[in-house]
């Protein structure tokens, strides 16, 4: 599929977590038109995939959720996935310690179930930090904060506050958990 983040165009795909990944981002690249031959898949700092090779390649991610793996590429520096599903942020989850009221007032307004809520916004969370090139070995969760949330073509689209900067995010339902993509 693809997906536009700030106008930017996203091809997501997914496979059975035990599939390769790098077979699964040749299926994503062929859907921005680019071709891996002569790249390889490397993990650099932190563990961030790369696309490495001679020429420019596009960023990507990958998540992985309920035995399902996806991949992201995208043209742009940074680009970051994350998959979250409402089960994860069942009590005791400190959820005072990673988000914020404000956070989750924003959220009411397009989904009823808190569980659902929470998945969202850390699915906004995890994928600004990967797309920070980073993860969340360098920010804390609670230093990234979501913002300005709005529906546009069943997506939800909004910017996550990072200590360097904005970045913009968009998500989809993917059965009932959140599927967020950030970019740089």
């Amino acid at each position: 599929m693809i997906l536009f983040c700030d106008g930017i165009e996203i091809a997501v795909r997914r496979a059975p977590v035990g599939d390769n990944r790098r077979t699964l981002a040749e299926i994503a690249c062929t859907d921005l038109s680019f071709d891996m031959h002569g790249f390889s898949l490397e993990k650099v700092g932190l563990g961030v995939p790369k696309l490495v090779g001679e020429n420019q390649a596009p960023a990507i991610s990958f998540t992985s959720s309920r035995e399902i793996r996806w991949c992201a590429v995208a043209w742009c520096k940074g680009l970051g996935i994350d998959v979250a599903c409402p089960e994860e942020f069942e009590p005791p989850y400190p959820v005072s310690r990673v988000f914020d009221a404000a956070e989750i007032k924003l959220t009411e307004a397009h989904i009823d179930d808190q569980l659902s809520q929470l998945a969202l916004l850390w699915s906004f969370k995890e994928a600004a930090a990967k797309a920070m090139g980073t993860g969340f070995n360098a920010v804390e969760p609670g230093e990234l904060t979501a913002a300005a949330l709005h529906e546009k073509d069943d997506k939800l689209n909004g910017i996550v506050t990072t200590p360097g900067g904005k970045l913009p995010v968009v998500a989809i339902r993917v059965s009932d958990c959140w599927l967020a993509i950030a970019r740089r």
